[in-house]
C-alpha cells in the first residue's frame, strides 16, 4: 500500500539465518533485484524483518475536508483523482455508501448530509492550509466543505461510526 513509498529500507533476518539489509543504502536503480520490495511484500515467507527505516513528513499544518456525493462508484473515484490532479498533498479519500451514511447520521443525531437517494459519500482530505481550493473542480459534487478543527470532525464522524454502526 501507501506506506511502502515511505519505506526506505529494511534489515530482514532469511530462514537460513543470513541477514540482508537495504538500511542506509542508497535508493533503488533499475539495476538487480528490488529486495525492500520483495521483502516487504512477502508477508514473512521470505524472512522476517528485525529493523524499517521510514521516511517522515511534516504533519501538515492545516487541511480542508469536503463531501461529496455521487451516484457511482466510478464518478466518485473520478472526483478524488480529480482532486488529487490539483497538486496538493492527499491525505485522505475514503467512499462510504448512503445508506450507511444516513444512518450514522440518525445514530449521531445529526442531519443527514446527503441529498435523499444519494448512492455514495466521497470523503476527501488535502492539505492546503485551510483554504479548500483542491476542491474547485469537483464543485458539482460538494455537499459540505470544511476548514476548522471541528467542521473537520464532524464530517469525519460520518465515516468513522460506520464499523460501529454495522457491527
Amino acid at each position: 500500500g501507501m506506506m511502502r513509498d515511505n519505506v526506505r529500507g529494511v534489515t530482514a533476518v532469511l530462514a537460513d539465518g543470513r541477514v540482508v539489509r537495504t538500511v542506509g543504502r542508497p535508493r533503488k536503480d533499475n539495476s538487480g533485484y528490488g529486495l525492500r520490495d520483495l521483502l516487504i511484500g512477502n508477508e514473512g515467507t521470505l524472512g522476517v524483518i528485525t529493523e524499517v527505516e521510514v521516511q517522515l513528513h511534516p504533519e501538515p499544518t492545516t487541511s480542508s475536508v469536503a463531501l461529496l456525493a455521487n451516484d457511482s462508484l466510478t464518478e466518485a473515484v473520478g472526483a478524488a483523482r480529480a482532486v488529487q490532479a490539483a497538486g496538493l498533498p492527499l491525505l485522505a479519500a475514503e467512499v462510504v455508501d448512503g445508506q450507511g451514511v444516513a444512518r450514522a447520521a440518525s445514530a449521531l443525531a445529526l442531519v443527514a448530509p446527503l441529498p435523499p437517494g444519494t448512492a455514495w459519500m466521497l470523503l476527501i482530505e488535502v492539505a492546503d492550509g485551510g483554504i479548500a481550493e483542491a476542491f474547485a473542480p469537483v464543485a458539482d459534487a460538494v455537499v459540505a466543505v470544511a476548514t476548522t478543527a471541528s467542521e473537520r470532525d464532524r464530517l469525519w464522524s460520518y465515516r468513522e461510526h460506520q464499523t460501529a454502526l454495522y457491527a
